[in-house]
């Protein structure tokens, strides 16, 4: 019976929208290998920017990890933006990355590369 039950509501939960079958749970790494603080962590997939992923700055070589639901494309643009020395905040470039196959995104100050 427990068993039909948790069958049951797995079914019930791949039929409710937002959540598509082929809807995955993935992880990769932002390493800031620059001077400055990370502030921010966008991605588009080409429908505008995202709210900031990031909760809590990233200091000068440190990492994040980021977790998230890959139901759109893999190619896509991300951007940072980090803090000045004058207190300020600085967003970058758009970079496109693989998001899926990004294991460790890396910002250096001038640009974002991925492994």
């Amino acid at each position: 019976m427990n068993r039909l039950v948790v069958i049951a509501a797995a079914a019930a939960l791949a039929t409710l929208p937002g959540l598509p079958a082929s809807a995955k749970s993935l992880t990769f790494t932002v390493k800031n290998t620059s001077k400055y603080i990370i502030s921010s962590f966008q991605s588009n997939e080409g429908n505008g920017w995202s709210k900031n992923w990031i909760r809590s700055d990233i200091g000068s070589g440190q990492s994040r990890a980021l977790e998230f639901l890959q139901d759109g494309p893999c190619e896509i643009e991300v951007r940072v933006g980090w803090r000045t020395t004058d207190g300020g905040q600085q967003v970058g470039d758009a970079w496109e990355i693989d998001i899926c196959e990004a294991h460790t995104v890396y910002f250096d100050g001038r640009k974002v590369t991925f492994d």
